[in-house]
């Protein structure tokens, strides 16, 4: 967004420097263009005096073109003001990913998951990688000393940062990274947690890695205690908790279902 302004007011600039100039230099071609007095006789302003009268008004109206032009292009860009952002948070193997996906898909907006990570990256300087693995299940031995590191918590405000970032640029669909705790302190947040039962996720896992059942148990157990003791160290509230949420989904009813759920929803916030 940034960038786009910078670039929209740049190129304005130029443009309504080079006009003004022209307008200035050679403002009776301009006026030309638009029209000219009568000839005498014929009852409308003598040619001479319409000259003189136009030249000061076309130069006097125009010399702040610049500053007009750029009051245009903040009100265009004001239009698409923060609108309800949508967090996700999700146990493993209930397609919450997905269902972020088509819930912005049929909201026509944008979905933000490991575009957030490369924010942060950017904003801390610590590789992409790291931060995307900060609560991931790798680090399960020893995961409250790990998540205490300087390192670790430089990589969580660094995420904080991204999360308000694509925030403040309006309507989206952020899903994990404790973005509904994050945003804790605005308006217009709806916060959902998907679940599921434990044998429809267990069948998902399997489906989505290839996992036997005993390994997708495994899978699960891992991920949704490392989601829980992020969350745990960043906000001080039990993941999952569904006094921390405006709506909680039981995903079992399919992704295309429990997004259409979603959309209802957050249609009458």
């Amino acid at each position: 967004m940034r960038e786009l302004l910078g670039l929209i007011l740049k190129w304005t600039a130029i443009v309504c420097v080079v006009c003004t100039v022209l307008f200035q230099a050679f403002p009776q071609t301009f006026i030309q263009m638009f029209g000219a007095a009568g000839s005498e006789g014929s009852g409308a302003m003598d040619p001479e005096l319409y000259i003189q009268f136009a030249v000061p008004c076309l130069r006097i109206y125009l010399s702040l073109i610049l500053f007009t032009c750029v009051q245009k292009v903040c009100a265009i860009l004001r239009q698409s003001r923060p609108g309800v952002i949508i967090t996700i948070a999700r146990e493993h193997g209930t397609t919450g990913k997905r269902i972020g996906q088509l819930v912005a898909q049929k909201l026509g907006i944008p979905c933000y998951y490991k575009e957030m990570t490369a924010l942060a990256a950017q904003e801390s300087g610590l590789a992409k990688e790291f931060i995307s693995g900060i609560n991931s299940d790798e680090n399960a031995v020893m995961r409250e000393l790990y998540l205490s590191t300087s390192a670790v918590q430089q990589a969580v405000i660094a995420q904080a940062k991204a999360i308000n970032m694509i925030a403040d640029m309006g309507s989206c669909v952020i899903i994990g990274r404790a973005a509904d705790y994050v945003l804790r302190n605005r308006e217009n947040v709806a916060r959902i947690f998907i679940h599921a039962p434990k044998p429809y996720r267990v069948k998902k896992v399997m489906e989505m890695y290839g996992d036997t059942e005993q390994e997708g148990k495994k899978s699960i157990a891992r991920s949704d205690s490392a989601r829980g003791s992020y969350y745990k160290s960043i906000s001080g509230h039990e993941w999952g908790d569904p006094h921390q949420y405006e709506l909680t989904v039981d995903s079992s009813i399919g992704a295309a279902g429990t997004a259409e759920l979603i959309c209802d929803y957050v249609s009458h916030i």
